[in-house]
């Protein structure tokens, strides 16, 4: 299990302006090192420990330690045992980058890219061996904040789209999975003006159905999450005149079966039984059966 243990020469925090102002930093990041850097000489933790301290998880604690490493203020290291096999990393955390520039010309030893060293040691043994969530050290945190904040306003505009998509819907029922079926189809600017074109053109069909006597009850029209999960968007509307011919050859059916009742199962029963009867009694008059 990854431990870490911070040695500071005072029982309290100084800090430059340099990491509480860095753009590249997420105030988590910076809150970790501050917080590091407040521990006492010789104190120890592991990630789980620091989970344990605060409402932040353990997934975001690493990715915290990654945004300082990227940013110059941490360096991580392997570290080999007694026989050189690999036996975790040391994290090595400066207070400025500058500083960690310094302790690493200082050192003589060649720079490990973008993670400089230091003369006051912020070490731990391997976290584990779980993969790091930023492991692309060529991506700058201003550009991971850049696409995050892209992801927020593609999501606020989603939102805005789905609100007034739900009102133009004509039977408004479960919310929050007709919420998550939009925000599944990733709708742009044309998706969204295509299912409102397509919601004012069923109306209109259900309106031309109901002029014509044929009006569709709201029980029957389905649920948002069922409507956009189909993509009934794409459906064909019914014309007008394609409406009053269906509506016509629908009277014309019944009229029709007016005409020529349909015979009741209990009707054709007997009907069955009494053509039995007549096929015997011939029959028996031709011979062809003795009875008794």
């Amino acid at each position: 299990m990854a431990t870490i243990r911070a040695v500071k020469n005072k029982d309290y925090v100084v800090a430059t302006k340099i990491l509480f102002e860095d753009p590249r930093l997420s105030f988590k990041a910076k809150g970790i090192a501050i917080y590091l850097l407040g521990k006492p000489d010789n104190w120890e933790a592991n990630v789980t420990d620091l989970a344990k301290h605060s409402t932040t998880k353990r997934d975001a604690i690493y990715a915290g330690l990654e945004e300082l490493i990227n940013a110059g203020y941490m360096k991580k290291e392997q570290k080999r045992d007694s026989k050189g096999s690999f036996a975790g990393y040391n994290y090595i955390l400066y207070e400025t980058p500058r500083a960690a520039q310094l302790a690493q010309e200082n050192s003589g030893l060649q720079p490990f890219p973008g993670f400089p060293e230091t003369d006051h040691p912020f070490t731990d043994h391997p976290f584990t061996d779980k993969p790091t969530l930023i492991s692309n050290d060529n991506i700058i945190n201003n550009e991971v904040n850049n696409k995050t904040l892209l992801r927020s306003q593609k999501l606020a505009e989603c939102e805005k789209m789905f609100e007034h998509l739900y009102k133009s819907y004509p039977r408004q029922k479960n919310k929050e999975q007709a919420r998550k079926a939009f925000l599944k189809l990733k709708p742009d600017e044309d998706l969204y003006r295509c299912m409102l074109s397509a919601l004012k053109a069923q109306e209109h069909e259900r309106e031309l159905l109901a002029k014509h006597g044929r009006p569709v009850e709201k029980k029957f029209i389905p649920y948002p999450a069922t409507w956009l999960n189909a993509r009934s968007w794409e459906d064909d509307v019914q014309t007008e005149s394609e409406i009053k011919a269906e509506t016509q050859h629908a009277k014309t059916k019944r009229r029709n079966a007016i005409d020529k009742p349909t015979e009741t199962p209990l009707q054709r029963a007997r009907r069955h039984r009494e053509e039995r009867a007549a096929a015997s009694a011939l029959l028996i008059d031709k011979g062809a059966v003795y009875d008794g």
